[in-house]
C-alpha cells in the first residue's frame, strides 16, 4: 500500500506576542475571520486550561463536510488539536508552535494526517498548504492593526 500521508508545515511571523496568539487562536466563534470554515464551539475547556483551551471541541463547517476538532494541549508556547473521526484527514493533527521573537512571534503551523484514497496526496497538500498560508497571512494583518 503506498503512502498516503500528508505533511504540511508553514511558517509565519506575527507582530504579536506569544500570549496575543494563543488568546486569538483560542477565541474558537471568532476562527472563522482567519479561516475559510464557520467554527463553532461545541464544548468547553476542561477545568483548569485556559479559556478554549484543553479539552475544547469545536464543529468546522467547510465545503460543505462537517466535523469536530478537539483542543488536546494549549498554552503560550503551543496549541495542539486533532480532528474526531476519519474525515478531512484519517488521524489529522494540528500543531501550532509559538516561538517569540522581540515584539513578533514566528508561528510555525504543521498539519499531518492520512489522505483519503480517492483524493491524490500532492492535491489534498496544495490544497491545505493553499488554505494555512491564506489563513496565516489573515492572522499577521489582523495582529498588524
Amino acid at each position: 500500500m503506498k503512502n498516503r500521508l500528508v505533511d504540511v508545515t508553514s511558517i509565519h511571523i506575527i507582530p504579536t506576542t506569544p500570549t496575543n496568539l494563543l488568546t486569538t487562536l483560542l477565541d474558537h466563534n471568532q476562527l472563522s475571520r482567519f479561516f475559510g470554515a464557520s467554527i463553532t464551539e461545541i464544548r468547553p475547556e476542561i477545568a483548569g486550561a485556559p479559556k478554549g483551551g484543553k479539552g475544547t471541541q469545536r464543529l468546522v463547517s467547510m465545503l460543505g463536510f462537517k466535523f469536530i476538532e478537539e483542543i488536546t494541549d494549549a498554552s503560550v508556547d503551543k496549541i495542539e488539536y486533532a480532528i474526531q473521526g476519519n474525515f478531512p484527514l484519517k488521524g489529522h493533527r494540528g500543531v501550532i508552535e509559538f516561538y517569540p521573537s522581540d515584539t513578533k512571534t514566528v508561528l510555525r503551523y504543521q498539519i499531518t494526517g492520512q489522505v483519503p484514497r480517492f483524493i491524490p496526496v500532492f492535491l489534498m497538500a496544495l490544497i491545505i498548504r493553499r488554505d494555512l498560508n491564506l489563513a496565516l497571512k489573515k492572522l499577521e494583518v489582523f495582529h498588524a492593526c
